[in-house]
């Protein structure tokens, strides 16, 4: 069963940032965002991050890889690894922590069919 979320940013009684996801087995995949203020987005990314820890998601999947992803600490695993470890945690079996892209088919987005963005390997200090 998929669970939508939502997570805003509010700065000074007005919407900065946001996203669009859902939360399946332990992996939270975002769908889309966006922002209103300049740096509002990274802020945002990260609050949603150490949320996703708290709750012990096992898994951020974060879509494509792109420049303000890798910024955050996120990198690039091979299509075979994303779904290996993708499947694992969305069944919520212990698959080891990590991201990636292309929902439930690992589908390559802009990664060359490498696979998938690495979201979460415990974000400890990268946030």
């Amino acid at each position: 069963m998929a669970t939508i979320r939502s997570y805003e940013l509010w700065c000074d009684g007005e919407l900065a940032a946001g996203e669009l996801g859902c939360v399946v087995g332990n992996v939270y995949t975002s769908f889309t965002g966006f922002y209103c203020k300049s740096g509002a987005g990274s802020v945002q990314l990260a609050l949603t991050g150490r949320h996703l820890e708290k709750e012990g998601r096992a898994f951020w999947d974060l879509g494509m890889g792109m420049d303000y992803k890798y910024k955050m600490g996120a990198t690039d695993v091979p299509r075979e690894v994303f779904l290996s470890r993708f499947h694992a945690a969305r069944s919520g079996s212990s698959g080891g922590c990590g991201g990636g892209s292309g929902g439930d088919d690992g589908g390559g987005g802009g990664n060359g069919g490498r696979g998938a963005v690495v979201g979460m390997d415990r974000i400890e200090g990268k946030t």
